[in-house]
């Protein structure tokens, strides 16, 4: 699992060490891969269970769901056929912008956890955001040289700001109201 999340460093309690904290690099690890071996889970329990009790396998990933551009199982003749070259441009919180060019279609995932709210944009035209792996975010990126901007747009963020924006002018209103019938009273 440390693989997959892309866990580069272990940290120990060791009394012993400076701080009392030992750490022991994993090796280097990417938070972005390249797949184009995609098994099918039919919902998240089987994501789960297929993503432990498999030995993982570099290349290949989990997907949750049918997906009309889930086309392959995995096999020995299959697994990283194709190659990436993934460059970051810009990262917030909020928004990761990336370079990728492709030799053949597959499937950029981010050790980066899913969650209801990202978005992606493909070329600036949108792309579902699918779980990958069970935890993690995966987009299909078909061949060639692409941009991809993924990013955290909640519907209920603005639902909530609307709903506060609308309370906050009605206190306003509210308060004129009662101000002037203070003054007329």
């Amino acid at each position: 699992m440390f693989h997959l999340m892309g866990v580069s460093v272990n940290e120990y309690v060791d009394a012993s060490a400076p701080l009392g904290v030992r750490y022991e690099p994993t090796g280097i690890q990417s938070r972005f891969h390249w797949s184009n071996c995609v098994y099918n889970a039919q919902n998240a329990e089987d994501a789960w269970k297929y993503t432990l009790e498999r030995p993982h396998r570099d290349g290949e990933i989990v997907l949750e769901g049918d997906h009309p551009l889930v086309r392959s199982e995995c096999n020995d003749a299959n697994v990283q056929m194709g190659v990436a070259k993934i460059h970051k441009i810009s990262e917030n919180p909020n928004r990761l912008v990336l370079s990728i060019a492709t030799e053949s279609a597959g499937w950029l995932w981010l050790a980066d956890v899913w969650y209801p709210g990202w978005h992606a944009w493909l070329d600036r035209k949108p792309t579902q955001v699918l779980r990958a792996n069970y935890l993690f975010r995966a987009v299909f990126i078909p061949k060639g040289q692409h941009e991809v901007i993924i990013a955290f747009c909640p519907a209920m963020f603005y639902l909530g700001a609307g709903i506060s924006l609308l309370t906050w002018l009605g206190l306003v209103v509210w308060l004129k109201r009662c101000n002037i019938s203070k003054r007329h009273g």
